[in-house]
């Protein structure tokens, strides 16, 4: 028994590295975020309109406090209204749709729909009435369609070229050869 104790003593190290690890790891586990999207707090409105407000936001990342991201941004957003946030890499864009989306609450200031803070409404049900595409749209490697039906598998045809239309790619995906029937994926 000795000899083997003997030869475990050069693993000790990787024993203790390991330690170490998983005292970070069980950290972040523990961890109660300070936005939790299975509550059943806030308020749920009966309808919602769609108007978004940023009342003199201020905001930086809670890991990166040093870097400044949005220095009271003040902006109004009514129902219907096509809106581009353009600017060079980390200046917010994507920040401001996180703060809709209350991935974050600001430091200062207010993020707004319809007049209600966002930190007064129900966290799931903010997020459940609002569609997002993502700068890096994933599409797997099979037809238009075929990817459109993931979302909904049981769609009709008349449902995906409403999906199309909502999305403003319809008129593209008229002009190509196959249409719906295109291939698409990594690089399509």
């Amino acid at each position: 028994g000795g000899m083997q104790i003997g030869q475990a003593g050069t693993y000790f190290e990787s024993f203790n590295t390991a330690r170490a690890a998983a005292y970070s790891i069980f950290q972040i586990i523990d961890r109660k975020s300070p936005i939790d999207s299975s509550s059943k707090k806030g308020d749920v409105p009966e309808r919602l309109v769609g108007n978004i407000s940023f009342r003199d936001v201020f905001f930086n990342y809670p890991a990166r406090k040093e870097v400044k991201i949005l220095q009271g941004l003040s902006l109004d957003i009514e129902k219907g209204m096509s809106v581009a946030l353009v600017g060079g890499s980390g200046c917010g864009k994507s920040t401001c749709i996180q703060l809709v989306q209350r991935f974050y609450d600001p430091d200062s200031g207010s993020v707004e729909i319809d007049g209600i803070d966002l930190k007064n409404l129900n966290v799931g049900w903010i997020r459940d009435h609002i569609g997002i595409v993502g700068q890096e749209p994933v599409l797997f490697d099979c037809s238009i369609e075929e990817n459109i039906r993931y979302a909904k598998p049981n769609a009709t045809d008349d449902e995906i070229e409403k999906a199309c239309k909502e999305a403003n790619a319809y008129a593209f995906i008229q002009r190509l050869p196959k249409k719906y029937d295109t291939m698409v994926g990594e690089g399509g």
